[in-house]
């Protein structure tokens, strides 16, 4: 089964979209809470276009934003609409960032449009994120009401996480990640206070294959189970948006494994997609499970020392809601849950004395002298697919230091990337944009030769698979 670039990025746009739309603030028009200022936020556009919502970041950085990720090719506008106060001048500002700066011209690149009109500053130039100055923009009174546009210039990755509006050119919007969340919520009109969804005999957070399987157990048992899952569809390192099979051996396990696994197809096939269908429906079917995707975790509540209540946040609108429980179980993944309730957790390796853990076959390998942090890396897996007629592709300098003379036209989960002064959760971010320049530039440099000429980037993962994060220490090592 293949699928063309532009199949792929619809069908992932319309998914996002379909996902979403049900949400109370999803597409609903952006208005000032001060009758100065508006704070237009790129998650609640109505119309995403080409656009991903990239939330895998938002416990690190604070907060989500629209990812084009058109593989070369610019993707459709994103658009939602705004309700200026009054007529008058207004001072523009954009969360972003130049995601790989250098001697090179900015490969993510994109422009705003208030109405059809474009912004006169290109956005996405200034390097590691922040408010970038758009200059003015003047607001008669008959475009009061209007649309608000991302137009993509490159298809190479440009970012965007908000847009600010106000008639005062000082009033610049804070940068600080612990300012920053309780600012925004303020300007959009959210309460602070989080909305109750009851108690649960068992809340999950994390709706990959272990936190399905979880699920599916637990409602086996009749116990009542929330599912907490950042993503707009379950599946985790095995949903179609990263794409590994679920290669393994059932076992007892076969009533749970056999509603939540894949077939046997290479990794990053898209027939994962048809895979995420049939967990979908299987998990939907339970009828002691409530599932909540697109909700991201953001802090748990202790009770005499144990966990009695987590917080998460809707992506698409802001909402909090608040889940009490008797038992919690943490498959996020990143050990977040235990990190928040103060769980002790191991990172990295360990001396080879601490465990008499020593395999002298492969030396500082496997059993290092001293303790680091080196761990198994994040895999972002990609392939191309056969044309007709010559390719063509955009010079990618910026791609070059990484890739270097690498030739590739595919990318399995051997294409991961672990480096010890980088860390697997904090610096996520700037992993998976490492593995974006080495593939596109591994891509740039095989379809120079004549046997490749023909294959064009059908599909690249812009979630990391993770392959090892923290661990969370329990009574038994």
């Amino acid at each position: 089964m293949s699928q063309t670039r532009r199949e792929f990025i619809h069908r992932m746009s319309l998914a996002s979209g379909a996902l979403l739309a049900s949400h109370p603030l999803f597409g609903k028009t952006a208005k000032s809470g001060d009758g100065k200022s508006v704070l237009v936020e790129t998650a609640h556009f109505k119309n995403l276009g080409g656009w991903m919502l990239d939330n895998q970041f938002e416990l690190h950085l604070g907060f989500s934003y629209l990812l084009a990720h058109g593989l070369g090719t610019p993707v459709d506008n994103a658009s939602g609409r705004i309700q200026f106060p009054s007529a008058g001048t207004y001072h523009v500002w954009a969360l972003t960032k130049d995601w790989c700066p250098g001697e090179w011209d900015s490969p993510g690149q994109f422009q705003v449009l208030v109405g059809d009109k474009a912004l006169p500053e290109t956005f996405g130039t200034q390097a590691e994120w922040g408010w970038q100055p758009g200059g003015s923009v003047e607001i008669p009174e008959g475009q009061l009401s209007t649309t608000v546009k991302l137009k993509d210039l490159t298809g190479f990755e440009g970012r965007c996480s908000a847009l600010y509006f106000s008639q005062d050119a000082t009033d610049i919007p804070p940068v600080d990640k612990k300012v920053l969340p309780k600012w925004r919520r303020e300007k959009v009109g959210l309460p602070s206070s989080a909305v109750d969804q009851g108690h649960y005999d068992l809340v999950i957070v994390g709706g990959g294959i272990a936190g399905c399987a979880a699920a599916i157990a637990a409602n086996s048992q009749g116990l009542k189970i929330a599912l907490i899952h950042n993503r707009p569809v379950l599946g985790g390192n095995a949903s179609g948006e990263i794409r590994v099979h679920t290669e393994g051996i059932h076992g007892r396990a076969s009533e749970i494994l056999d509603l939540i696994d894949t077939p046997h197809y290479p990794n990053s096939d898209p027939l994962a997609l048809e895979a995420d269908k049939k967990r979908m429906a299987n998990m939907k079917a339970l009828s002691n499970v409530d599932i909540y995707l697109s909700h991201i975790m953001m802090s748990c509540e202790m009770k005499d020392g144990r966990i009695h209540a987590v917080k998460a946040v809707e992506t698409a609108n802001g909402t909090f809601k608040r889940f009490t429980g008797t038992q919690f179980l943490d498959s996020t993944g990143d050990g977040w849950l235990g990190y928040m309730a103060g769980c002790q957790f191991r990172y990295g390796r360990e001396s080879k004395h601490e465990f008499g853990e020593e395999w002298k076959e492969h030396g500082d390998l496997w059993s290092p002298e001293k303790p680091d942090n080196r761990v198994m890396g994040s895999s972002v897996m990609w392939y191309t697919g056969e044309r007709n007629h010559r390719v063509k592709f955009p010079s990618v300098p910026w791609a070059k230091p990484v890739a270097k003379n690498h030739v590739a036209t595919a990318g399995e989960w051997q294409w991961e990337y672990s480096h010890n002064d980088l860390h697997q959760i904090h610096d996520a971010e700037t992993i998976r944009d490492h593995m974006f320049r080495a593939i596109y530039g591994s891509y740039a440099n095989a379809i120079k030769r004549r046997e490749n000429a023909n294959l064009e980037l059908d599909w690249i993962s812009f979630l990391v698979g993770k392959r090892e994060s923290r661990r969370i220490m329990g009574d038994h090592i």
